[in-house]
């Protein structure tokens, strides 16, 4: 098998281009400790690589279905994903429109993004019945993101079009209209995973002229990661300057355990304007490590098994009346000691850390890897949708993992993420193709 470790040697190149920048980047953060947070980040790579190598390495059951009976099975619940998908996110756009809240210039996100949080208090949303119903749609939502894409090719053209115009509606809904960078990240996240598979796909393929086309990949990965960063760049601008905050005034405005490097060659070659955009862009890559290094000083509060996510522990504690409270969490008690409060990222360690220890983690994410590298075997080997999908949202938290707990935060994404991991344990044996 080709490139089985390819996954594990970006994702660990990510996570040491992260550290870097917190120590070294255009950010300087105040109370970072250098000696214990990477021993721990290097102790989490080690155990993380363990895992994936112990995954990618196991037997996989040789059970095979024929290509035709695994695309009908998934192609049923792709098209109803895709349909449900775009009639929703047609209904987000028809009530900007109506709402007149619609903007068509990338400049303008800012505003958006400061009109629509401006009477927002974090964890007084509303819990009414059309909220709970908008729960159920990210489901289809990430359904048709990953595999819409992955099978774009092979779907009948209507349903191709509308794949085009979900990715259009949401960044119009989501990006423009609200001035929200997330749906941003996911669709990069998304589509790089999907070359990266394609790129394993075809190094394992027994056609060589298929072997030959990987140049293209890279290209193409290269234009999408060039053109994610730059949308970054741009929103985060917007965003300041629709506050008036930009590198004139930073040091009034910012954090008091962050300070602005004005020296470091981001600002020296890229100016004051742009190179300030950029440093907030690599503070975001690297902020979660000052929180990590912070709830490191504080005692263990057990959190009874939700306190990993921001959603379960509100939902279960507002909804039901349950003894469990945001904040007994690392994140929350560390905001109370320090002022590194719940807007800023603390990496996702202190997060789980609240139900399993700092130690315990590391051991969470031994079998995060062995499942992720599964995934990453069955989908380039045996063309299995179930784990193409799965491995690329285990992607998303893996990006994310310097920032927070992503793929447990909202309580859409807790939905979603335990239907697919289930459909994954349950039917992926029956989906597996002949190899290559």
């Amino acid at each position: 098998m080709r490139k089985k470790y390819l996954p594990l040697k970006v994702f660990t190149g990510y996570i040491l281009f992260t550290l870097m920048l917190a120590f070294f980047g255009p950010l300087i953060f105040i109370g970072l400790d250098p000696v214990n947070v990477p021993v721990y980040i290097f102790a989490f790579l080690i155990l993380f690589a363990m895992g994936y190598h112990l995954g990618i390495n196991g037997a996989t059951p040789a059970v095979f279905r024929e290509p035709a009976f695994v695309e009908r099975y998934i192609f049923r619940l792709l098209k109803f994903s895709i349909v449900v998908t775009l009639l929703y996110k047609l209904q987000e756009f028809a009530v900007l429109v109506a709402g007149g809240k619609l903007n068509f210039s990338l400049a303008s996100t800012g505003e958006s993004y400061v009109n629509l949080y401006a009477d927002y208090t974090r964890g007084e949303g509303s819990y009414d019945v059309a909220w709970i119903i908008s729960l159920f749609f990210y489901l289809p939502q990430l359904i048709s993101m990953i595999l819409g894409v992955y099978y774009f090719k092979k779907l009948p053209s209507n349903y191709r079009y509308a794949v085009v115009g979900i990715f259009v509606l949401i960044l119009l809904v989501n990006t423009l209209g609200q001035g929200k960078q997330k749906q941003v990240g996911d669709i990069m996240v998304f589509l790089l995973s999907i070359l990266v598979l394609r790129l394993g796909s075809q190094a394992n393929d027994s056609n060589f002229r298929k072997r030959r086309n990987s140049s293209r990949i890279y290209v193409i990965g290269l234009l999408v990661g060039v053109v994610g960063m730059f949308a970054f760049i741009n929103i985060l601008s917007s965003r300041y300057d629709a506050i008036g905050i930009g590198a004139y005034n930073i040091e009034g405005a910012s954090h008091p355990l962050i300070t602005y490097n004005m020296e470091h060659p981001v600002f020296l070659i890229l100016g004051d304007k742009v190179g300030f955009a950029a440093a907030t862009f690599f503070g975001y890559l690297s902020q979660g490590y000052l929180g990590l290094s912070l709830s490191m000083q504080e005692p263990f509060v057990w959190t009874y098994g939700v306190g990993n996510s921001y959603a379960m522990t509100t939902l279960l504690g507002k909804l039901l009346g349950l003894p469990v409270s945001v904040e007994d969490s690392y994140p929350f008690r560390v905001g109370l000691s320090t002022g590194w409060d719940l807007t800023k990222w603390h990496s996702v360690f202190p997060w789980l850390a609240s139900d399993f220890t700092f130690p315990g983690v590391l051991v969470v994410f031994f079998f995060y890897a062995f499942v992720y590298a599964r995934c990453w075997k069955e989908a380039i080997l045996y063309k299995n949708p179930l784990s193409v999908l799965l491995f690329c949202i285990l992607n998303l938290g893996l990006v994310f993992v310097p920032a927070n707990n992503q793929l447990l935060h909202g309580p859409e994404s807790v939905l979603a993420i335990f239907v697919i991991v289930f459909m994954w344990v349950k039917n992926r044996w029956k989906l597996n193709c002949p190899p290559a």
